[in-house]
């Protein structure tokens, strides 16, 4: 019988500080995502620009696209997380019946819903101008709006076999 050496990478602990507020929201979702996972993809983002930042065998030029690249991916990120999450509100608690079955079984929010005015997409789109989103100088809304849609249609598929 052979015996096999598995070698697994130390892992260090730290400790991070939460609000209450957000420790709270935490403790609703956690269950959903791996939050060791999360902050060590965040840590490990932040601690490589800061390394590339600190290399000197790369052009201006390239740390420029490399740091706009990665600022765009944060902004695409977070417009993500915040769709999506309105998306799931907005079906929650003010998307009627039609708009939100229209919406889970993909219905094109570019076009009327018979008896709907206007579109969905303008809904969505005061909707962001109310929030003061569109406002905002990272703001993506084709982002925004397909989160909102995501969200939406996760609402649906959750409740509609319960309706």
């Amino acid at each position: 019988m052979s015996k096999y050496w598995v070698f697994m990478e130390m892992a260090q602990r730290i400790t991070i500080t939460l609000s209450d507020e957000l420790y709270n929201r935490l403790q609703i979702v956690k269950d959903n995502f791996n939050v060791s996972r999360l902050c060590q993809q965040a840590i490990d983002s932040a601690v490589q620009m800061e390394e590339f930042k600190a290399r000197t065998d790369i052009s201006p030029t390239e740390k420029a696209m490399t740091r706009l690249r990665q600022e765009k991916k944060q902004a695409a990120e977070r417009w993500n997380e915040i769709g999506f999450n309105d998306g799931v509100k907005e079906a929650a608690e003010n998307l009627s019946y039609k708009e939100l079955k229209y919406i889970g079984e993909g219905g094109d929010i570019n076009e009327l819903i018979s008896n709907i005015e206007p579109p969905l997409i303008m809904y969505i789109e005061h909707m962001c101008e109310t929030n003061g989103y569109d406002d905002r100088q990272d703001f993506e809304l084709d982002i925004y709006v397909a989160a909102w849609v995501k969200g939406a249609c996760h609402v649906w598929n959750e409740i509609k076999d319960k309706i």
